[in-house]
Order: C-alpha cells, then structure tokens, then sequence
C-alpha cells in the first residue's frame, strides 16, 4: 500500500478523536443524540483546527444505522462508506474552484435527489468565503427552506467575508486554536502507535510551529521523520529541518535579558544561531516570549490566552520576577525596531545582538521609562543622598540692580565666519558706547519739535526709557514717533527668534536681529541694517528675507504689513571699517570678558 501521510492516517473517525474543541463536540453529539438536527452549519475558526474533519464526522453519524451516544457506531455498512470516502451521501464541494452562480444552479437542482442510503444528503462546502455574491444570493432560497433530506456544512476560515443574509440562516460554531500540551499528547499518542519515539525538544518545535493547527503539526512531523533516524522523531533533525528556535534557547536568551545577564544572553543566542535556527525565526520567537510574559503579569488567569507548554509557564514565571510592564514596553520597542531595520540590513545576526545588548541594558531604556518611573528613581536617589547626611540648602543670590532697557552681552557665538564677525562687531558696538545719561527734558507745546540729533559715531547714541535702538542721521525721527518704533523694534526681535525657530535659519536669524525700525505709515515698515548685518545683505535677499520676516511680522502683529529694506548714507563707510577692525581686535577679549562674567 502506497504510504499515506500523517494527518490523513490520523484523520478522527469519531468525535471524541476531535481535540482542543470541547465547546462544540458535546453539542454536536447531544444533537445526534436527540435528533434535533439543524439544516445548515458553519464552522469557522483558524486552519487546521477541526472544521473538515468534524463535518465529516457529522455527516457519518447523521447517516450512521446504530449511533452510539451520539457517536458514529464505525461498524455499520454507511460508517465504513463513510471512511473510505465512498459513501454516496456526503458530498464535498471545493468553494475556490466552485464559486460561481452556474454551480450553485446545478447544485439547487440535485437537492431534490433523495439519497440512494440513509436519511440525509449532506453537502461540506469548505472555504464557503470563496463563492461569489451572485452565488451566495442564489443559495439563499434554498438554504432557507431545503428539502428535509439536506443538511448544509460550510466551513471556512474567514468568516467575516461570508454576507449576512447566509449566516443568519445558519447555526455557527467557531473552531479555536488547540493548545501546544494537546497537540503535543496527540502527537507522542499517535506516533507511539506506529512505533515512533518522540524527543521532547522535537515535539516543542513542531508544536511551536504549528501555532495551535494539528495537521500542521502532523505536516511538520512528516517532514522531520523523514531527515530523523528510523523510528525517532529527533529535535537535530527537527533544528535542521524547520531551522527554528527551539524553545529552550528562546527561554534562556529572554531570561538572560530579563536578568541583565548580557553575556549568558549573548552566549545562548550564538549557540540558537549556530545550531542552525533562522534568524528571523528568533525574532519571531522571542517577540511572541515577551507578549506572553506581558500578558502573564497583568492577566491572573491567562492559560485560554497563551497556548504553551507547562515548560514555557515555568519560564515566564521565572522571568517575571526581574520585569516589569515599562522594561516590556521597552523590549518591545526595540524588537520592532529591528524588524523595521531588518528590511535595510541583510546582517540580521547583528541587528540580534543589538537588540539583546539594549535589551540587557535596561537602565539606559529611558526613552520607555515612564515620568513617574523616573521621578520615583530620583526621590529614591535624594533619599538616599539624605540618609548619608547630605542637606540641601538654597544657594543665596543678591536682588539684580534694577536697570532701564538693559541691552544684553551676546556670548553664545555663531559657528559660521560670516555671523562669527557680525556677532563681533555687535558686542564692540555696544561695550565701545559710554555710560547712559539722563533724559533732556521734553521741549514745551508751545515749542517747534526738533529732530533727535543724528548719530555720527559709534559711541553717540540715543537713550530714551522706551528706546533699545539707535537710529542714523537719515532716518532721524521725531519724539512722537519712537514709541512706534520701540514697538516695531521688539517685533523685528521676536521675528528674528519665530524665523529662526520654524525654518532653522541662522543666517536669517542674525541679519534680522541687526535690523532696526526706520518709519512706518501704517502699512509699509521701512528698516535698515546695522552692524554685521550690512555685509550679509545679498545673503538675507538669497534666504527670502523679507518675504520670510513679513510672514514673521504678520504673526507677531497680527495685521498684515509690508518691509522694506533701505540703507544709510555711505558718509558712514569709513567710520563702519574703523569700528570692524576695532570688532575683530576686541573679540578674544570679549569674549574671555563674557565667560569669566558668566562664572
């Protein structure tokens, strides 16, 4: 006899040969038992759980001349059609390649056939989804109201695509994952019959793989018998075969980490790589370990939720007493990250070993670590510190002398040669002015308001208590105007900083801090450079300056506004050169000035 493979020789014949479906069995049978039997069934639920084979089995015990307990008896002339797929009343039908409205035409016709033996036609449409709306529509009168001869069975594994006019003509009973202890039982049972010893480790691999489908176990357990010694079911032969992780050294390098034992991690990592195990497999693997262990710590009763083995529970109860949920936030961040990089980088060993090193570290995880993790760190360091006598008083400062419009001492310098000299220039033109003086008094009503007196160098300048700015000869303004352009110039300021915060730009940013308020009619603000400014002009035009600064105004101001840029008499040229060079020679001066100062 040709060899048949396994998870046809170990097809259930009955119900309780079906596992890991307690919640459906017992009411098929009870339906047998009883003979209130439904017209149509659906059975959903992942592959490899049952469906096919329970359908198959409930056609055999509808049809079955002696049930017993609801059981197929096996005996009669129809149970023994019914194993070897000869019996004439059971009919199944592929969906995929059947899906059309033309074969479910064909199919309301033979309906009417009564069956040559037994009580029922029973028609198994596996992967119902497949059919098509125009078929589905077709089947629904029939489905409604069948002959009393017809039992429908739909099976499928994507429920959600099966329209609602169809399931609710139907009982459904959804078909669950079967546990890795139960595929593993039904896997040593059945191969012991055929003579088949079982390594442990061989079964925690297929089962492992299997992802809770038994014939995708029977499958795998095909495949290895045939790389295994004759009459073993190895776990070297299972490693080389399927090149999966076992689970044991999945274990070990997620405790290793949950330790922070980075050397016992790396070590069983190398030994999982070099027996063979894709590495993709181990990510994979280890992924799954700490969603497990994620759910163990905050489900109390999470054995229906995780489908492992006594073995891997004993695991993640000893890994659970070196984590928490923040160091799993953690893992699984830095395992996604490598999934993600795994797409760039062919060397996923290297992007494995990473991952454990940051792993390990979970000190260094801060950014996973929540605020109220790391404040707690933190009052448990200061009382700490406290305990060892350390008191912390509050360092004693002298109240700032109080001073009208102080203008601050830029000491942060630019990197860039050409801002390096603007910011030069600006620190000698202001440490080079004298000491202010008070006020003149205001002229009289009665008397003709005077421009203010122009400024010809650069220690002459104009001081009032709402003034930060000088203003050359040609821009001179009268006493009622500086209020204005006191407003203007705080604006130009904080658009200097809004420039410099939304498009990075430090060129702009040091030009337009240079540049000072000249008039303003309402609509148009004319302004002007000064200091280092005036060298990088073609620079501010080449970066959209004053398309970017009447972007800046506007949102400062709230009211649209218009800029022009004008430019002094060059009477000044000379006196701007001499006060450059005086810039570069104060620099270093300066700047050793500014940061003593700031000590």
């Amino acid at each position: 006899m040709a060899y048949q493979v396994l998870y046809r020789q170990f097809r259930p014949g009955n119900f309780n040969e079906i596992v890991g479906q307690e919640h459906i069995i017992p009411i098929l049978k009870n339906q047998i038992k009883t003979g209130n039997i439904s017209h149509a069934y659906l059975f959903s639920g992942p592959r490899g759980t049952g469906k096919t084979s329970a359908a198959k089995v409930f056609a055999k015990a509808v049809n079955c001349l002696a049930p017993e307990e609801g059981e197929p008896c096996g005996k009669c002339e129809l149970c023994t059609a019914g194993q070897t797929n000869s019996l004439s009343n059971v009919i199944e039908i592929d969906a995929a390649s059947n899906r059309g409205i033309d074969e479910i035409r064909k199919l309301r016709e033979e309906v009417n056939f009564l069956p040559a033996k037994g009580k029922y036609r029973v028609y198994i449409i596996d992967e119902v989804h497949m059919l098509t709306n125009e078929a589905f529509n077709a089947l629904l009168k029939t489905l409604e109201e069948p002959p009393e001869h017809i039992i429908f069975i739909f099976a499928t594994t994507e429920v959600y695509k099966v329209i609602p006019t169809i399931l609710s003509r139907c009982q459904r009973y959804d078909f669950k994952r079967i546990p890795s202890e139960v595929i593993k039982s039904r896997l040593r049972d059945s191969l012991a019959e055929i003579s088949v010893e079982c390594e442990e480790g061989a079964l925690n691999i297929i089962t492992s793989a299997a992802d809770g489908a038994l014939r995708d176990a029977w499958s795998l357990a095909d495949k290895v018998l045939a790389a295994s010694p004759e009459g073993i079911l190895s776990e070297k032969a299972a490693k080389e075969v399927l090149g999966n992780a076992a689970s044991s050294d999945i274990m070990r390098i997620a405790e290793a980490v949950c330790e922070g034992d980075i050397p016992g991690a790396f070590a069983a990592l190398t030994e999982s790589i070099d027996s063979g195990a894709d590495t993709d497999d181990i990510l994979s693997n280890l992924t799954e370990y700490f969603r497990s262990l994620m759910i163990y710590l905050n489900v109390p009763s999470c054995e229906d939720m995780l489908f492992k083995s006594e073995e891997y529970f004993r695991s993640l109860k000893r890994a659970a007493v070196n984590i928490n949920n923040e160091d799993l936030i953690g893992f699984m961040s830095v395992l996604s990250d490598v999934r993600g990089d795994s797409r760039y980088n062919t060397n996923m060993r290297y992007l494995l070993e990473t991952a454990v090193l940051r792993m390990g570290d979970k000190d260094r995880l801060t950014e996973n670590i929540s605020l109220k993790a790391r404040v707690e760190k933190l009052e448990k360091r200061i009382e700490a510190l406290i305990a060892e006598g350390f008191k912390a008083t509050a360092p004693q400062r002298e109240a700032p002398a109080k001073t009208r419009n102080p203008r601050p001492l830029r000491v942060q310098l630019p990197q860039s040669p050409a801002v390096e000299e603007s910011a030069a220039r600006d620190i000698a033109c202001e440490v080079l002015q004298p000491p202010k003086t008070a006020a003149e008094p205001k002229a009289s009503p009665t008397e003709e308001k005077k421009p203010v007196s122009p400024v010809e160098t650069m220690g002459e300048t104009i001081e009032d208590e709402d003034d930060d700015f000088d203003i050359p000869e040609e821009f001179a303004i009268t006493e009622d105007d500086r209020d204005v352009m006191a407003d203007m110039y705080e604006a130009l300021q904080a658009s200097a900083d809004y420039i410099n915060n939304r498009y990075r730009d430090q060129l702009l940013w040091g030009v337009v801090a240079d540049m000072k308020p000249s008039s303003y009619d309402g609509e148009v603000l004319k302004i002007y450079p000064t200091g280092g400014s005036v060298i990088l002009m073609e620079g501010f035009y080449a970066h959209e300056g004053i398309k970017r600064l009447e972007e800046a105004m506007n949102n400062k101001l709230g009211r649209p506004i218009k800029i022009e840029v004008v430019t002094p008499d060059e009477k000044g040229d000379k006196k701007k050169k001499e006060n450059i060079d005086i810039a570069r020679e104060l620099f270093g001066e300066l700047k050793e000035l500014s940061e003593n100062e700031g000590e």
